[in-house]
């Protein structure tokens, strides 16, 4: 199976949410057995709702559209899995997840030995200190080419894999054509909104990435009784900003033909974008 591989590491006792990106509902879960040479499968998600493992794991493992979760993992989860839909047969993702020995807090001068004492400030600082490491890993891995990251290393915003960046932004084009509707719960089943556009120097950077697509939905539509074109997270659209070309009834979304915004019935099948803030690491 060839399938988007997702490297991933995490500390004992931390938890495992990996997106899947996906709007799948019922999966398959195989595992890379301690051999390395056959895939066990351990696991099956209907509709959401994960099955017991059927191989016994000490962790908490489950699947669903939002992603593959693990919770109190520990070093004998660490290993090669691949989320596999039921409906389609066709992989997901292969997921390679490393588990790393947390880093013991440095010695305060003047503490007490260890086992007297606050045990939940040592706790505390150790998971701290775990954290950091992780977000240092993170950053070796993700932040060296990544666009808007800081001169002196100190972080990056990134985006998921398969999305652009741009700003403060992380944009998603879809490959197939769907409903409005459709196209609306997709980007919510994605974490995102439908696009909604600021300004003028962001509607070039749409441009751009669809200039092959050429047409898209954006996240507007005509609310009843007022008819008055609104964006999905409820702030009116500025018509002197952006004029619509079309009418405005109750069945009218907006989508981008070339550099306008048009008037187009929802029941149209177009190609959508989603947009979603870029991570601080």
């Amino acid at each position: 199976m060839v399938c988007r591989k997702v490297s991933w590491s995490t500390t004992e006792g931390g938890s495992v949410h990996i997106p899947l990106h996906t709007v799948e509902t019922s999966f398959h879960v195989y595992r890379l057995d301690g051999s390395a040479s056959r895939w066990e499968e351990i696991l099956v998600s209907l509709d959401g709702i994960s099955q017991p493992p059927r191989i016994p794991f000490p962790e908490k493992i489950s699947v669903s559209s939002r992603g593959f979760e693990v919770q109190h993992t520990s070093r004998g989860v660490e290993g090669s899995y691949q989320v596999v839909s039921m409906v389609t047969g066709k992989c997901v993702a292969h997921i390679d997840l490393a588990v790393l020995e947390p880093t013991p807090s440095p010695p305060v001068r003047g503490a007490p030995p260890q086992g007297e004492g606050d045990l939940g400030e040592n706790e505390k600082g150790a998971r701290n200190a775990s954290l950091e490491e992780l977000v240092s890993h993170l950053r070796q891995r993700l932040c060296e080419s990544a666009p808007g990251s800081a001169a002196d290393g100190s972080g990056c915003k990134v985006c998921p894999r398969d999305w652009l960046p741009h700003k403060d932004e992380c944009y998603w084009v879809s490959k197939e054509s769907k409903f409005w509707s459709e196209s609306f719960k997709d980007c919510e089943m994605r974490t995102s909104q439908m696009l909604v556009i600021q300004d003028r120097e962001e509607m070039e950077f749409i441009q751009n990435i669809t200039q092959r697509t050429n047409l898209v939905w954006i996240g507007l539509t005509v609310k009843s009784p007022e008819k008055k074109w609104t964006w999905v997270n409820t702030s009116p659209l500025d018509q002197s900003l952006f004029p619509v070309t079309g009418s405005a009834e109750g069945n009218s979304c907006g989508m981008i033909r070339r550099n306008r915004i048009n008037s187009e019935s929802c029941n149209t099948e177009f190609k959508w974008v989603c947009q979603m803030g870029a991570i601080l690491l």
